[in-house]
């Protein structure tokens, strides 16, 4: 299996490995390739983990979403779908705070899926405030500034491996890449890393994905603006 799997997707040629991947990543979510090849193709993408490389994945997985409306003019709070623990108080951006005003025309987008561990989506589950359908958060969006996405409803392709995922567990290329997804392409992003190192990381992997980005540098990695974080806004951050 290695030698015959492998190989014509891990070629030597960046221009051949960036194709290989797309195709990888679109038989993966098609169903088209068994456990054991996906697990195989997920580890060795881990030990090629590159900005350039990973960010291939997005035209991929844009092109599987379900949703059909954008809403350019707002801001995707990208929380890691693995949250260390579980709490229902966020320490939220500004950015949530401005969509509740009066008159606000600031409208904020978070997404996730009940996971094994604490995920975002609990949080929104125990605040009674988790649209049922891609419709109703919409809805939640345009009438209220301020909406959930559940991925198993916009994205389930990507539902349906979780169990391989988890049983690999490992920080493949959909950790990087799935509190990206931008269910409504906005134009903004607010993310989080946990040190400086990162952010030229994430720099290049969004490379024209967002018109404009916000980092928030803290130890957890989210994110919520504390006094012990820094934020930077740029746009090409």
């Amino acid at each position: 299996m290695g030698s015959r799997f492998v190989r014509p997707v891990f070629g030597k040629k960046e221009k051949n490995l960036s194709g290989n991947i797309r195709q990888l990543v679109e038989s993966m979510l098609k169903g088209e390739i068994s456990d054991v090849k996906m697990s195989a193709a997920l580890v060795c993408l881990k030990h090629k983990k590159n900005p350039e490389l990973y960010r291939k994945v997005f035209p991929v997985i844009d092109r599987f979403k379900k949703n059909t409306l954008k809403f350019r003019e707002s801001i995707e709070i990208a929380y890691p779908y693995r949250r260390k623990r579980f709490s229902p108080y966020f320490l939220i951006p500004a950015s949530v705070v401005l969509s509740l005003l009066p008159d606000s025309s600031i409208k904020v987008v978070f997404h996730g899926e009940n996971l094994p561990h604490p995920s975002t989506k609990d949080i929104f589950d125990y605040l009674n405030i988790s649209p049922l359908t891609v419709e109703d958060s919409y809805d939640f969006l345009k009438n209220l500034n301020i909406s959930f996405f559940n991925r198993e409803l916009f994205l389930p392709e990507i539902s349906r491996i979780n169990r391989v995922r988890f049983e690999l567990n490992i920080r493949d290329i959909f950790f990087y890449a799935e509190r990206f997804f931008n269910p409504v392409s906005s134009d903004y992003v607010i993310y989080g890393v946990c040190n400086e190192r990162e952010v030229e990381f994430y720099r290049s992997f969004l490379e024209g994905r967002y018109r404009k980005t916000a980092v928030v540098v803290d130890r957890e990695g989210t994110p919520d603006v504390v006094s012990s974080g820094t934020v930077f806004v740029g746009e090409k951050l």
